[in-house]
């Protein structure tokens, strides 16, 4: 096992990065523009969702244990898990 740095080196971490910093900026512009994106929980949930894809692919493939990968690859996991919680169990938590 290699030393564990806080850059990725793959392009799978590089894009689990991305996709993790531009996911927050899509998530505001589908809650502040509700005729482009019809459900702003389930675009973030794709958005997180294909950062976590990426990222997993990204340390077990291609062993980029870089810091952001693994937080990247761990806040999508997460935020996924709600995304899919409110989609099968909607009344489990209630935001009203």
């Amino acid at each position: 096992m290699g030393k564990v740095k806080f850059k990725p080196k793959s392009n799978l971490g590089k894009w689990s990065i991305g996709l993790f910093i531009v996911s927050p900026i899509l998530f505001y512009i589908s809650i502040n523009v509700p005729p482009l994106i019809e459900d702003p929980l389930t675009s973030g949930g794709i958005i997180y969702g294909s950062a976590f894809v990426c990222g997993i692919i990204g340390i077990l493939r291609k062993k980029d244990y870089s810091v952001l990968v693994i937080l990247s690859s761990v806040t999508g996991l997460f935020i996924l898990l709600f995304v899919l919680q409110q989609a099968f169990f909607p009344n489990l938590i209630d935001f009203k």
